[in-house]
């Protein structure tokens, strides 16, 4: 059994208006890097995830990024990701799941002329 956990603190004007931690469990992980990125080109990095099954999934670009889902051609889904801000997507998110259907690849395009650190977390619990 693996857990992912976040903690985030939000202030405003130096007072705290959230503070909040989030424990999710499941059964298998699926880890890609941190990976480089190529500059001004498309990176192929092989990601099994069970859609049904998927409890987490975290995304993180060191530069701007796109993530194709299955196919750079034809993707299932285009993911952006902003430098630095990473997308934590868990079961217990209010906004929805960003995968569709099972996912085989992620394809990471870079536009820019700067390689990406890049990072891919699923946690994946087929009884969820």
């Amino acid at each position: 059994m693996s857990t992912f956990r976040h903690n985030y603190d939000i202030t405003l004007d130096g007072v705290a208006v959230v503070s909040n931690q989030e424990s999710v469990s499941g059964d298998s992980v699926l880890k890609v890097g941190p990976a480089t990125a190529a500059a001004e080109s498309t990176t192929e990095f092989e990601f099994n995830v069970d859609e049904d099954a998927l409890t987490v999934l975290f995304l993180h670009s060191s530069v701007d990024a796109s993530v194709k889902t299955n196919s750079a051609s034809v993707p299932q889904e285009t993911i952006s990701l902003v430098a630095n801000v990473p997308l934590i997507w868990t079961s217990d998110s209010a906004s929805a799941k960003p995968l569709s259907d099972d996912v085989t690849a992620l394809h990471v395009v870079i536009a820019g002329t700067t390689a990406a650190s890049f990072t891919a977390i699923a946690i994946t619990d087929p009884t969820a």
